[in-house]
């Protein structure tokens, strides 16, 4: 479990990385673009432990598919 809760944020889709040059990073925002919605968006990188602010999506269940595709189910987190 990686959800940010010291900070207060729970809410919004968490997307882990292993690093903050990871090459999923550039594909995963290209979808967050796509999608651009209300839902707050993070990046967590494992290797720092640091949060950053995405933007925002919309987190329908084709977007979902696609990014644990790409990131692998487990480091994909939607919590509304």
């Amino acid at each position: 479990e990686y959800l940010p809760n010291d900070r207060g944020i729970s809410e919004g889709l968490f997307l882990r990385f292993d690093t903050a040059d990871s090459p999923q990073i550039k594909i995963c925002k290209n979808l967050l673009s796509i999608f651009e919605g209300t839902e707050p968006a993070y990046f967590y990188f494992a290797d720092s432990k640091k949060y950053i602010n995405a933007g925002k999506c919309d987190c329908n269940e084709v977007m979902l598919r696609e990014l644990k595709k790409i990131l692998g189910s487990d480091n994909v987190i939607f919590n509304q």
